[in-house]
């Protein structure tokens, strides 16, 4: 399984991982990819489909729009993460 599937799935370490390299994981509620912007003196990460209602992550600090933007609800435990991998 890929980081970013991990990270949707809650995976702590693989959201850190995604937010160290800037990399912003899709849409929480539709999958669709997240686009950011600079408003007013903040980063504004937000769905790029206008029509979906997730809400959106507002900071001064970009990375830390992205970590907030990352960070999931944990899914599945590291075990049953691990029981989905194929081997």
């Amino acid at each position: 399984m890929d980081k970013v599937k991990r990270a949707l799935l809650g995976d702590r370490k693989a959201q850190e991982e995604m937010t160290k390299k800037g990399r912003k994981l899709p849409c929480h509620v539709c999958g669709k990819k997240a686009k950011i912007m600079f408003r007013e003196g903040l980063f504004v990460i937000m769905c790029s489909d206008e029509y979906c209602n997730c809400l959106c992550v507002a900071e001064p600090v970009r990375a830390m729009a992205i970590r907030k933007w990352n960070e999931r609800a944990e899914i599945l435990t590291e075990k049953e993460m691990d029981k989905l991998e194929v081997k």
